[in-house]
């Protein structure tokens, strides 16, 4: 039985026990002095009894439940305690009778306990009681005051963790279990308010309970990854003014405003957010996210009453199927709802919070576990339970401000996220921001409304503040004589020349401070410039063509291992992959490097990528838990090789950049056999302490990626030997491992289903039916995955 649930039970076997006794004890009084006040006792002691017999009834409701032997003790200790309780409130309920009417007269009452209130009746009834008392504390005392505990930090954690946190009203009820335990701290006996405390208090440990269970359900792994990788806002103080219609903002900066901010105060439900790739669309949806003035600028409509804001952020190039999907905008939004306002949970989810309350968890379950795997993740069901959420918002006013980028990264047709997105504009009291590409089918739908903005018609500011910044940081630039002259004209020639393309502008400015170092002056910098390609695909070929030729095959590697990988590299196994030295073969050994040498490593891929792929892939941060930020070598697992953007891998794609890279391609070449051999070669590596080893860690998350390839290889035909080969070389080192530091990580036998391989996913169809689920397609590059 869950810990948490004993203990309630424990605790309210004890305050019926404590309350009955007292009630046994007020009514003998009452049979000897006849004192008014004692009858008034008696009534109120008698409603306190009935309130806690009912709390024991979950632990009656485990007839389809596996027990230990204390589970059964406890259970017995509920039936005893019921039915002594319902005895003594028989015998008053039937001195009640005796007056014959519906209200009872205390004369009759007094008259009738005296006859027949007996010594007998209270002796036999204040023993049975004591037994029951001294069972309840010797049963407590064997389960362990210290397990409940241990439980309860858990939970705390767990919840912070998700984003939530209990904090005080943990501690408080840690108070209540340390004093429940000891029963001699006050006058040799347990008060009953502390018993009343202690049973109230571990009631709110299930509830809490249960609230991690659903959230933990609703969470999925990385949920907040594509939010956390996405650039931060432009360093100028300047960005975004044209979002800023007020006195202070656009018009004080000589701008034309966007209708943003008029959209914020107004009652229109739909803002539409556009622009061509790589405009920033993500970027700013991002900044509005983050940025307090958007809460601010809301004031009007939300009319004084208070503010939830959650987001999500499609990904089409995420590892991680959920991001692309409805299930996995509708579970988000969900998630960080009722994260922020968990007293919603028993109203969204009512239908099954009595479950979760009075349940009995089977075997060793976890109340929290078992809440968990009653929620349902079907499409339909969490779209009701958002409306609910938005329903109970509003019933307790406040107002929900959605902002939801990249609908053209949704994974089905268009028309089915466009359907979802007039489905959440009908909930009460919320306002959505969404953002996508300008492809026709949103361009048809969202075209024709006044609340919306294309990226490339107001961007031109924050560009021009990007590239002059960019270049001011030079002291070529600041010191060249014709800085006056010419310096301005060739800002407004990368400007005019990007189209309010962003990315084509980090590109250009790369580019032209490569020209700075080299001592160019800025005529020539305007000759570099007018040498470059406009548009972003042909920068792509323009940037590959300054691959030298003996880099050529590493380039190839590099790319391929990126684009293929189930999840993102770290760029130490990125480093041993450049190298392609013996530490990538068949070494077993665990051989911890020391900190100054991977240092070393991760700065020469830095180089190394620039060298080798030009740019096209970056080093880039992405978020880690507390627990394992704070560990001294996190810096090996808080970075990434990521494309530069989107944009790139949707270009490696395209069928004349396969055809020359296919020429590029090292003979020999498995990117699956390699992206193993390259995680074996960082795991052996890594430091050996257990800490990074703990299940959810970062050994533990390189091991899936492991497991996803070993499984590709072995469903390969002619590489199942080198699947086991490799799966074996990887247990080896994790028993050698689990020898120096105890970890408890073991490898998935690769005959077995690895999870993450397919995804079951079910989408909102126009006539409301679930479309059946459907593995993606290979990509293009499918064919030339492998070597010769």
């Amino acid at each position: 039985m869950d810990p948490l649930t004993a203990f309630s039970l424990v605790a309210n076997v004890l305050a019926v026990v404590d309350v009955s006794a007292r009630l046994v004890h007020t009514t003998w009084q009452l049979s000897k002095t006849g004192a008014k006040y004692e009858f008034v006792e008696i009534e109120d002691q008698t409603k306190i009894v009935q309130r806690l017999l009912a709390r024991l009834q979950p632990g009656l409701n485990t007839s389809a439940v596996v027990l230990s032997q204390d589970d059964k003790d406890l259970v017995k200790l509920c039936e005893q305690s019921q039915d002594v309780s319902k005895q003594l409130l028989e015998m008053l309920d039937s001195c009640r009778a005796k007056g014959g009417s519906g209200r009872v007269s205390f004369d009759v009452f007094w008259s009738s306990i005296k006859s027949e209130w007996n010594d007998d009746a209270i002796r036999g009834l204040q023993n049975r009681l004591e037994t029951i008392d001294a069972k309840a504390h010797r049963l407590f005392t064997t389960r362990n005051s210290t397990r409940v505990l241990d439980e309860l930090s858990g939970l705390d954690r767990q919840l912070q963790h998700l984003g939530a946190s209990h904090a005080s009203e943990f501690a408080d009820i840690k108070d209540a279990v340390r004093q429940l335990a000891d029963k001699d701290s006050i006058d040799g006996k347990i008060g009953l308010h502390l018993m009343l405390t202690a049973a109230a208090r571990s009631g709110f440990g299930k509830d809490f309970a249960v609230q991690a269970g659903i959230l933990s359900q609703l969470r999925f792994e990385e949920i907040d990854r594509r939010l956390h990788e996405l650039d931060q806002r432009p360093s100028h103080e300047k960005s975004y003014l044209w979002l800023d219609g007020s006195i202070d903002g656009a018009k004080k900066a000589g701008l034309t405003p966007a209708n943003f901010e008029a959209w914020l105060s107004s009652p229109e439900k739909l803002y539409w957010i556009s622009g061509v790739a790589g405009s920033g669309k993500s970027t700013l949806m991002k900044f509005l996210y983050s940025n307090e003035q958007t809460a601010t600028q809301l004031d009007v409509w939300r009319k004084g009453g208070k503010l939830l804001v959650a987001a999500y952020f499609f990904w089409e190039v995420g590892k991680i199927p959920l991001l692309r999907t409805q299930q996995g905008l509708l579970r988000t939004l969900l998630f960080q709802i009722l994260r922020q306002r968990l007293e919603l949970i028993p109203e969204v989810y009512s239908d099954l919070w009595t479950l979760f309350t009075d349940a009995t968890p089977n075997g060793k379950d976890t109340l929290s576990g078992f809440a968990g795997s009653q929620v349902s993740l079907d499409v339909h069901q969490l779209l009701e339970k958002l409306e609910a959420a938005c329903k109970s918002i509003a019933g307790h006013g406040y107002h929900l401000f959605l902002l939801i980028d990249g609908l053209d990264e949704y994974e089905g047709k268009p028309s089915e996220i466009i359907q979802l997105m007039e489905a959440l504009t009908r909930l009460p009291n919320v306002k959505i921001c969404i953002s996508s590409r300008p492809d026709n089918a949103f361009m048809d739908v969202y075209g024709s409304m006044t609340t919306k903005l294309f990226m490339e018609d107001f961007n031109t500011p924050d560009i021009t503040q990007y590239v002059q910044d960019r270049l001011e940081r030079h002291s070529r630039f600041t010191e060249d004589e014709d800085r006056d002259t010419l310096g301005p004209v060739l800002i407004n020639s990368v400007v005019h020349d990007s189209r309010g393309v962003f990315l084509w502008v980090r590109l250009v400015m790369e580019d032209l401070e490569e020209g700075l170092t080299d001592c160019n002056t800025i005529a020539e910098l305007q000759q570099r410039l007018a040498r470059l390609p406009k548009e972003l695909e042909s920068f792509f070929d323009h940037m590959l063509d300054r691959v030298f030729q003996i880099y050529r095959k590493k380039s190839y590697t590099m790319l391929l291992v990126t684009y293929h990988a189930h999840d993102l590299l770290a760029p130490l196994a990125c480093w041993f992959i450049s190298e392609q030295s013996s530490e990538l073969d068949g070494f077993h050994e665990i051989k911890p490097t020391e900190s100054r040498r991977n240092h070393k490593r991760r700065k020469d891929i830095d180089f190394r990528l620039r060298s080798y792929c030009r740019g096209l892939l970056v080093v880039q941060e992405v978020s880690m838990a507390a627990e394992w930020a704070a560990l001294p070598s996190s810096s090996l697992f808080s970075q990434r090789v990521n494309f530069l953007h989107r944009t790139v891998r949707e270009y490696l794609v395209r069928p004349h950049v396969v055809r020359r890279l296919e020429q590029w391609m090292p003979s020999g070449f498995d990117v699956d056999e390699l992206i193993c051999k390259a995680i074996r070669a960082q795991i052996r590596t890594s430091p050996d302490d257990q800490t990074y080893f703990a299940s959810g860690g970062p050994i533990a998350a390189m091991l899936d990626v492991f497991d996803v390839h070993c499984r590709t290889l072995l469903e390969t035909p002619g590489q199942q030997s080198l699947a086991r080969e490799l799966h074996d070389g990887m247990n080896t080192i994790l028993i050698a491992l689990a020898q120096v530091n105890g970890h408890k990580l073991k490898l998935r036998d690769p005959g077995d289903a690895i999870a993450g391989m397919s995804l079951q996913k079910s989408t909102v169809l126009p006539d409301g039916k679930a479309m059946p689920s459907r593995s993606r397609k290979r990509d293009f590059w499918k064919d030339f995955l492998k070597g010769d």
